[in-house]
């Protein structure tokens, strides 16, 4: 992704808040109630450091936040479904917490 990206998402009201990303060793966050992108580790905006039309075009590295992944509801998963189709559901729902406990885990260490 590149810069001129970001601030497009910006100006069109697009860009999450908390939106994450490297750029020259440093890491930028979108504050939407600010309506600014802050450096994390130096606390000014993305501006104070470049002249923004020079770095338009250059890449930045987007930090991904980690997801839950979701659960199929249990509304979904109806009578009208055979036995073995709801079990295959439940099984699933069971890996997506099995894999959502090891991603907290993994975050933790």
């Amino acid at each position: 992704m590149k810069v001129i990206d970001i601030l497009n998402k910006k100006a069109n009201g697009e860009l999450e808040d908390g939106f994450k990303f490297k750029y020259d060793n440093d890491t930028y966050k979108y504050n939407k109630k600010e309506d600014e992108i802050v450096s994390i580790e130096h606390g000014g905006c993305l501006g104070n450091y470049y002249i923004v039309e020079g770095i338009l075009n250059n890449e930045v590295e987007v930090i991904e936040e980690k997801k839950e992944i979701e659960e199929i509801p249990n509304e979904l998963i109806n009578d009208d479904w055979t036995y073995y189709t709801i079990k295959f559901y439940k099984k699933i729902n069971e890996l997506v917490r099995a894999v959502n406990k090891i991603n907290k885990e993994r975050e933790c260490e």
